[in-house]
C-alpha cells in the first residue's frame, strides 16, 4: 500500500508546495518517496515496501517505450500469472515487483485490455505521454481509494481527501456539498462519487476516469457488478468451487517480500483463511481485540481456534480507560468526515500488530457476498408486512410486542426500501430533517437503494439487498480499514474481496447462500472440514465495544465541550439546538441514540483534526 498524489494542469504549484501535499500521505507509504514531473503533470508517490523492498521497486515508474508513466496504490495480486502469459523474460526486468510487470503488459495490452485482466486492491494513476491522457482507476471492489477535483487551474488526485482540500489550487475556494453531509450523517461516511465539498469526488469501485489534455473529464466502469448476476450455481456441488477458488486465489495474497500476519476475529470468515493460511505458512501469527460487549467476548473463540490451529495468537484487550491517550491520533487518520465507530477497535489492533508486520489478512467481505448478515433473513421475514398500511402495522406490531413476540423496528416506514435504508446509519431521515433542514440525498444513493420491483420475491430481495450491501454498507467498512491501517504504515489484504471470487459470488442462487436459514452456509460448510463446530462462534459479532458506556463516562466532558458550544462547525446550516438538545437528553438517558451521538462528534473531531471552518 503507498499513497498516491499528482497535478495535472497549465501552471503546476511549486516542488515545495507539491512535498508539502505529498508529505501528507507519508503514513501511507513511509518507506520511499517518488517524484515525476512533465510539461504539465506531476506525480508524487510514498511508498510502503512490500514486493521487491529495494529501491528498484519504487515509484512513479515509466513503462519500458517511455509512452506510459504509472503509480499504483496497492498490490496486482496476479503480476507473476501475467508474466508467465507475456512471456516477459527476468533479463528485461529492472526489479521483482509487481508494478513493473504492469508497465509491460500496458504496453502490450492497452488501458481497457489491462483492467480487464489484473487482479487485486488498486488506485491506478496511468499518464499517456503520447496522446497527453491521464487515467485513474479504483479496483472492482473500491478497496483503495481515489480522490480527485476539478479546478480552475486544473485536475488534483490522491489518496488521502485532505490533500485535496488543502491543495493551493482548491483550498480558498472550497464549499460544503450539502448533499454529502447528509449522506454523512444519514449512512455514516460519505459514499462515491461524492466528497464533502463541491467539486471534488471519490471515485467509485471498477471506475475508471479520463481526462483529456483540456482538463475535461470522462468517467466509465470497466467492471459492473451487475455483469455476472445469472445465478447459475444452485447445487451444493458449488461448496467445492467456492473451496477451490478460495484456496487458490489465497496464495497470491500472501505473497511478499515484507512480514506477514492476520487478523482472527472467532467468526467464519476470519476463521476460514486462517486456516487455509496456516497449512501454507509455518509459525503464522493472528492478531484478536478483544471487547466483552452484550455478554460475547468473541476472542474466547478466536483462542479455540488459534489453539486448534497452532496459530501464535495474540490478544489484545480493548481499554476505554486509555482512549483519550490515542482517540486524537484514530481521528487524524481520517481525511473525511466518518462515523463507525468500529474504527476504534480497528485503529488500536492495527497499532498493536505495526511493531511487527507490515502485511494483514482480513476477511472483509465474506459477509457481503455470501449472504453472512442477519439482516438479510430478518428483511425476507418481514418483508409481507408491507402489503399493508403503516397505520394498521403500527397497531398489530404493537399488540404482538406486548405478547413477546420479537417484531423488528422500523416496520412502520412507508415501504420495504425506505426501512432498508432507515438502518444503514446513525440518523434516520425523520431527526436528520431536523438536524439539517435542507438534507438531499444523491442520485446514485437513490438508485442505489431502489428496489427494482414491489412485489419483489424473496429470493430477488437476496440478491438485491446482496448488491446494496457491498456497494452500501461494505464501502464504509473498506474505508475504515483502509484509513485505521495505512496511518500506521500497514497492508489489509482482503482474498475475499479478489474480482474471480466475487465473480462466483454473483452466480450463486441466494437460496444456496442460505440453505436452512443459516447465513453464511456455503463458507461454513467450508470451514467445518478445518475447525470443529464447537470451536466457532455461532453468532455475529465482529470488533464490537460498549459505545454508550464511552459517550458518557470516558469521552462526556469532551463530547458535551464540543457539542454543546455556540461555536459548533457549520452553525448556519446544522440545527445547533437540535443537537445541544440531542446531548443533553442522551446524557440524561432520555436519548439512546449512541451512533447518532458518536456521528455529531466525529465530525466535530474531524473538523478539529484538520482546522477546518
Amino acid at each position: 500500500m503507498c499513497g498516491i498524489f499528482g497535478e495535472i494542469g497549465t501552471e503546476l504549484t511549486s516542488k515545495k508546495s507539491f512535498d508539502e501535499m505529498l508529505y501528507l500521505s507519508k503514513k501511507r507509504g513511509p518507506d520511499m518517496d517518488g517524484y515525476y514531473r512533465d510539461e504539465d503533470i506531476q506525480f508524487g508517490f510514498n511508498r510502503l515496501s512490500i514486493i521487491d523492498v529495494s529501491i528498484n521497486g519504487n515509484q512513479p515508474l515509466k513503462s519500458p517505450s517511455g509512452r506510459y508513466v504509472i503509480i499504483c496504490n496497492g498490490e496486482i495480486v496476479n503480476f507473476r500469472s501475467i508474466k508467465q502469459k507475456l512471456s516477459i523474460k527476468n533479463n528485461i526486468l529492472r526489479s521483482n515487483s509487481d508494478i513493473e510487470i504492469l508497465s509491460h503488459a500496458l504496453e502490450i495490452w492497452g488501458i481497457s485490455r489491462l483492467h480487464k485482466e489484473i487482479r487485486g486492491m488498486f488506485s491506478l494513476a496511468i499518464f499517456d505521454r503520447l496522446e497527453k491522457k491521464l487515467f485513474l482507476s479504483r479496483d472492482p471492489a473500491g478497496i483503495k481509494p481515489l480522490y480527485f477535483a476539478k479546478t480552475r487551474f486544473g485536475m488534483i488526485f490522491a489518496s488521502q481527501y485532505d490533500q485535496i482540500f488543502k491543495h493551493d489550487w482548491f483550498k480558498n475556494k472550497k464549499s460544503i456539498n450539502t448533499t454529502a453531509l447528509s449522506e454523512y450523517f444519514k449512512l455514516g461516511y460519505i459514499p462515491s462519487p461524492l466528497a464533502l465539498f463541491e467539486n471534488s469526488y471519490l471515485l467509485g469501485p471498477g471506475e475508471i476516469c479520463i481526462i483529456d489534455n483540456n482538463y475535461n473529464t470522462k468517467i466509465s466502469s470497466f467492471y459492473n457488478y451487475d455483469d455476472l448476476s445469472s445465478l447459475d450455481e444452485i447445487k451444493l456441488s458449488t461448496i467445492h468451487k467456492v473451496e477451490n477458488s478460495i484456496e487458490s486465489y489465497i496464495s497470491e495474497y500472501l505473497q511478499s517480500d515484507a512480514p506477514i500476519a492476520s487478523f482472527l476475529s472467532g467468526g467464519v470468515d476470519s476463521s476460514l483463511l486462517n486456516s487455509l493460511i496456516s497449512k501454507k505458512i509455518k509459525n503464522f501469527k493472528a492478531f484478536t481485540i478483544s471487547e466483552k460487549h452484550n455478554g460475547i467476548n468473541e476472542s474466547t473463540y478466536a483462542k479455540q481456534i488459534a489453539d486448534h490451529l497452532e496459530i501464535d495468537h495474540h490478544i489484545e484487550e480493548f481499554s476505554d480507560k486509555i482512549l483519550n491517550k490515542w482517540i486524537d491520533n484514530h481521528f487524524k487518520s481520517f481525511s473525511e468526515p466518518f462515523a463507525d465507530f468500529s474504527s476504534l477497535p480497528s485503529f488500536k489492533i492495527c497499532e498493536i500488530a505495526s511493531s511487527s508486520y507490515k502485511v494483514m489478512i482480513a476477511g472483509d467481505g465474506g459477509d457481503e457476498l455470501f449472504w453472512g448478515y442477519t439482516r438479510f433473513l430478518k428483511t425476507v421475514d418481514h418483508k409481507n408486512w408491507f402489503k399493508y398500511h403503516p397505520f394498521i402495522r403500527r397497531i398489530i406490531s404493537g399488540i404482538l410486542r406486548k405478547t413477546g413476540k420479537k417484531i423488528s423496528s422500523g416496520i412502520e416506514c412507508n415501504d420495504l426500501k425506505t426501512w432498508i435504508f432507515e438502518m444503514m446509519g446513525p440518523f434516520n431521515s425523520d431527526r436528520l430533517k431536523y438536524l439539517l433542514p435542507d438534507f438531499k440525498y444523491s442520485k446514485s444513493t437513490r438508485d442505489l437503494y431502489k428496489i427494482p420491483s414491489k412485489n419483489i420475491s424473496a429470493m430477488d430481495l437476496l440478491k438485491w439487498q446482496k448488491k446494496t450491501e457491498f456497494l452500501g454498507h461494505m464501502q464504509r467498512r473498506l474505508l475504515k480499514v483502509d484509513r485505521t491501517s495505512m496511518w500506521h504504515g500497514i497492508e489489509v489484504r482482503v482474498p475475499y474481496l479478489d474480482q474471480r471470487l466475487i465473480d462466483l459470488s454473483l452466480k450463486i442462487k441466494p437460496s444456496l447462500g442460505i440453505e436452512h436459514r443459516d447465513p453464511k452456509f456455503l463458507l461454513k460448510e467450508i470451514l467445518y472440514k478445518h475447525v470443529p463446530k464447537n470451536k466457532i462462534f455461532k453468532g455475529k459479532q465482529g470488533f464490537s465495544i460498549d459505545l454508550a458506556k464511552i459517550l458518557r463516562n470516558d469521552l462526556k466532558e469532551e463530547v458535551q465541550d464540543l457539542l454543546h458550544s455556540k461555536n459548533t462547525s457549520l452553525s448556519t446550516i446544522l440545527n445547533q439546538k437540535f443537537i445541544q438538545s440531542s446531548v443533553e437528553d442522551y446524557m440524561n438517558n432520555e436519548n439512546n441514540n449512541s451512533w447518532e451521538i458518536w456521528a455529531l462528534y466525529a465530525f466535530e473531531k474531524f473538523r478539529i483534526s484538520h482546522d477546518l471552518f
